[in-house]
Order: structure tokens, then C-alpha cells, then sequence
């Protein structure tokens, strides 16, 4: 019941709404020691941040042994992979979550 609820609340909006070309982009990624992630997010009319898509995976044990720099870069490159066709021709602003 818990994951439902969860589930409910990442696919509705406010959580996520539809993508828009016309609007600005926003790629926010982060990795951790297991996995890595990323957010397309897009300004609504309000100017507020809205997410239009999710992805994330597990880190390959080879990639596990990575420095953080290279996992950071590994999400962003990842992110690419998964929304080419939505970031191609767009203006694009990233924000990495890196912690030290």
C-alpha cells in the first residue's frame, strides 16, 4: 500500500507532468557509491521546476570502483542516453549534486 502511494505520487503531477518543447530544461544528476540518477525538469507557468522525466540504474561492478567525478559524469552521460531525442537542439542547464 506504502509503494503504491509512492509510485502515485512520483507519477502525478505536481511530480511529474508532460514534457514540453517550448520550455526551458533543466538536467539535474547525482551518483552515489551503487547507482546513479537523473531528472529532466522544466519550468511551469509559474516558474517553478517540474519534472518531465525520471531515470536511474545500478552501477556495473566495474563502474563501483569508480571515483565520484567519473560516477558524476557517468550519470550525466547516462541522462543523454536516456533523453536524447528530448535534448537535442535544446538549451540545456545542468546542476550536478556532488557531495564531498
Amino acid at each position: 500500500m506504502a509503494f503504491d502511494a509512492v509510485k502515485q505520487h512520483l507519477t502525478t503531477k505536481p511530480a511529474l507532468d508532460i514534457y514540453r518543447l517550448d520550455r526551458p530544461h533543466v538536467l539535474q544528476t547525482d551518483a552515489s557509491n551503487y547507482q546513479i540518477g537523473a531528472v529532466l525538469m522544466q519550468v511551469d507557468d509559474e516558474g517553478e521546476l517540474y519534472s518531465a522525466m525520471y531515470a536511474s540504474r545500478k552501477l556495473f561492478p566495474s563502474e563501483v570502483r569508480y571515483a565520484i567525478p567519473e560516477k558524476e559524469a557517468l550519470s550525466v552521460f547516462g541522462a543523454f542516453r536516456n533523453s536524447t531525442n528530448i535534448c537535442l537542439d535544446q538549451s540545456l542547464r545542468f546542476k550536478l549534486t556532488a557531495q564531498r
